[in-house]
């Protein structure tokens, strides 16, 4: 059982998302399936969805979503699916640490100052 944000994910669900997306023939990035549609189609919402992929990651089942369209989720036949995919996370993980620091540079300064508003909050200004 695998688990993403404290809520598990059951090897019966990852198993239907799975069956779902061979019978829907979505072997490769040209054959991604909409979120919605593989969602649909086994029962859970887009969220319970992700979950569910990653349970079948951590599995070593190659379940991707597509960088390109067709968008959706796939299960990867080549290779250079699963690269293109590793790079994308990099990709977004470069991304949000670079937004991480910049908004922890905001809080530390805004700790900083002297004068919060009487509840504790700091009013919003911009230059």
């Amino acid at each position: 059982m695998a688990t993403a944000n404290d809520k598990p994910v059951d090897d019966e669900v990852a198993d239907k998302v799975l069956a779902a997306l061979k019978s829907m023939g979505a072997y490769g990035a040209s054959r991604a399936r909409p979120q919605a549609e593989v969602a649909r189609a086994v029962g859970i919402d887009t969220r319970r969805l992700q979950q569910a992929t990653l349970a079948l990651n951590l599995r070593g089942v190659p379940v991707l979503s597509s960088c390109v369209k067709p968008l959706g989720i796939f299960i990867a036949d080549q290779v250079g699916e699963v690269t293109a995919y590793a790079k994308q996370l990099r990709s977004r993980l470069v991304g949000n640490g670079r937004r991480l620091a910049a908004v922890n540079r905001i809080q530390r300064s805004w700790s900083a100052e002297e004068n919060p508003e009487p509840n504790g909050q700091r009013r919003l200004e911009f230059a």
